[in-house]
Formats: structure tokens, C-alpha cells, sequence
């Protein structure tokens, strides 16, 4: 818990949802998104969607089978929405993958979320 408060000091605001998941934010402009418009294309003007593709890595002492975690995950992701990280999490919009790894300490457990655009 510690190091989840360090890094809420470090890189921004600690996020909290209904279902009790905690994410640290890194602060942005208010109104940026997390896709750059590209140069002479409007802000919010028709044409591709942006699509992400997102990787949950789970360091647990105790490394669980990928399946076991995806309910927790769906809450993660929920919660990703709910902060406007991205946009949405339909398919159209949204690949996934997660992947569990074993770690040896207690406070290196967690969950590291990397987002890419593709």
C-alpha cells in the first residue's frame, strides 16, 4: 500500500471505483486524450476510431492461471473508462491480453496496466 502511495505522489491522482480498484493516473491537460490528433484533423471530427491494445500483468507471489483474473480485470478496465483513459471497451476499440508473473516479495505485488495505440 505504501508503494501505491508513492506512486499516487509521484505521477498523479489515486482513482477509486464502486467496485473498490484503485489506479494511480498520471495527470493530464484537462480535455487531452490519450490519442494526439494528428496534424490538420479536428478535435472530434469523423473518420477512424483510435483503437488500444491493452496488457494486464499480474505480479503475484502466488501466479494464478489467466482465466481466474478476468473478472477482476473487467473491473479494471471499467474503471479505465470511468477516468477516460480510453474511450471504450468493445472490440471494435479494444484488444487485451493478461499475463501473470511471479514475483518473490509482498510489495512487489500488483497490477502493471500498459496501453498502446495501434
Amino acid at each position: 500500500m505504501a508503494r501505491r502511495r508513492k506512486e499516487a505522489e509521484e505521477y498523479g491522482k489515486d482513482h477509486n471505483s464502486s467496485e473498490g480498484i484503485s489506479a494511480v493516473v498520471a495527470e493530464r491537460a484537462q480535455g487531452q486524450t490519450l490519442v494526439d490528433v494528428a496534424p490538420g484533423e479536428a478535435q472530434g471530427s469523423a473518420g477512424v476510431a483510435p483503437r488500444f491494445t491493452i496488457r494486464f500483468v499480474v505480479h503475484s507471489r502466488r501466479p494464478v492461471d489467466w482465466d481466474n483474473l478476468a473478472i477482476g480485470i473487467k473491473s479494471a478496465q471499467d474503471l479505465l473508462i470511468a477516468i477516460g483513459i480510453i474511450p471504450d471497451d468493445n472490440w471494435k476499440v479494444l484488444q487485451g491480453q493478461i499475463v501473470s508473473e511471479k514475483c518473490n516479495r509482498a510489495e512487489d505485488e500488483g497490477v502493471t496496466i500498459e496501453i498502446e495505440t495501434l
